[in-house]
């Protein structure tokens, strides 16, 4: 008998440098709890948490009221922090083969030091080609991911799962189970999630597969919707889509907005690609209806909302990303320690002790040798003379 299904789903908290959204639902997609609060001031520098603390008494006064009460809970990282790159090489004969030659190929390739990341990947399906195989390869500095195992541990959670944005986001506002018939092979969706300080953007096939990543330069949202910001910003999706066309033969139909980005009034109807929609989405699709949904501006939840499918996707083998699954070893200095005089062994004693005998053995014979040297050659000739 198959026990998973009476497992329940982990808390889903998505953490910003404005709001903490907390989302909780149970294994038919019920959502049972959704809330926000907001961010303590100075608990952020630009994208990443540096007081901790305060953001974990901020969630513990709120946890108290979720019913049934969590044990477990489920981060997400901004991408902004996370180092990406997709990997193809020959298949390897073994799973082990493979975890080792990426790790190897993430020491050249990826811009940090592996010895301080939290890492993962994940199968990719990206071409027919059945000779070769590719993998996402995902990691996170020690520095960014600990400060959620710190905020988990303060507030007496246990930490299930740490994701990335963009996999939160493509379970929710890209393709769903009930409309699996607006995708073709060919084409792919880009999510561009716009935040203050980093746009960035992310590229799914249908079979929730992430292809490409990267940034557009943009500072303040609140400009985006600026004729000349919204030029440069049009401008530089237009040479996304065509690189990625380029380079992954796959053709983008779809926008989605996400992040602060997607509460600017009517923004989806100034951005203008020709032949690609442009959409906020509608991060509630997925989910059965919910009483605790009135009132409530869902587009912010979509990030919360997506990492609570993170279970269920891991049960299904859909492609996740978890940075706790591998943690780089780290750097080991070990000094010299003197062994203290109570540590030495019987044994050592022992040989120490006979070494010192003989040691005074030797001395004494020494002179007793050189004292009949001198008797018998030097003063028993002068006495007889």
């Amino acid at each position: 008998m198959n026990f998973s299904f009476h497992k329940k789903i982990p808390l889903s908290i998505n953490i910003t440098r404005e709001a903490i959204r907390m989302v909780q639902i149970d294994r038919n997609k019920q959502i049972r709890s959704i809330t926000s609060l907001p961010t303590p001031e100075g608990a952020f520098a630009n994208d990443q948490i540096v007081n901790p603390h305060t953001i974990a008494d901020a969630i513990k006064k709120s946890i108290g009221d979720i019913h049934p009460t969590p044990k477990e809970v489920i981060f997400s990282i901004p991408d902004s922090l996370c180092f990406s790159k997709i990997f193809t090489f020959e298949k390897k004969g073994n799973d082990t083969v493979t975890k080792n030659t990426l790790i190897e190929l993430a020491k050249i390739h990826i811009p940090v030091d592996f010895e301080d990341t939290y890492w993962d990947y994940t199968r990719q399906t990206i071409t027919p080609d059945t000779t070769t195989q590719s993998y996402l390869y995902v990691c996170a500095l020690r520095s960014v991911i600990d400060p959620y195992i710190a905020i988990a541990q303060e507030c007496g959670l246990s930490v299930n799962a740490i994701d990335t944005t963009a996999f939160a986001l493509s379970r929710t506002i890209v393709y769903t189970e009930k409309k699996t018939g607006i995708a073709q092979k060919d084409t792919a969706v880009l999510i561009l999630e716009g935040n203050t300080p980093t746009t960035s953007f992310s590229v799914f096939t249908t079979g929730n597969s992430l292809i490409y990543s990267g940034s557009i330069p943009i500072t303040d949202i609140q400009k985006y919707s600026e004729n000349t910001v919204l030029k440069t910003i049009t401008s530089e999706l237009k040479k996304t889509l065509d690189r990625i066309a380029s380079i992954t033969q796959l053709q983008i139909t779809k926008i989605v907005l996400a992040g602060e980005l997607a509460h600017i009034p009517d923004i989806e109807k100034t951005i203008e690609i020709d032949g690609v929609e442009v959409t906020l989405g509608d991060p509630v699709q997925s989910f059965k209806t919910s009483s605790v949904l009135s009132k409530k501006d869902t587009t912010a939840y979509s990030i919360a909302l997506g990492l609570s499918l993170f279970t269920l996707y891991t049960e299904q083998k859909k492609p996740t990303v978890n940075f706790l699954r591998n943690k780089s070893p780290e750097r080991k200095n070990t000094p010299v320690t003197p062994v203290a005089p109570s540590e030495i062994s019987q044994e050592n004693k022992s040989n120490k002790k006979t070494k010192n005998v003989l040691a005074y053995s030797f001395i004494i014979l020494t002179f007793i040798g050189l004292g009949f040297v001198i008797y018998r050659y030097i003063i028993t000739p002068f006495l007889l003379a």
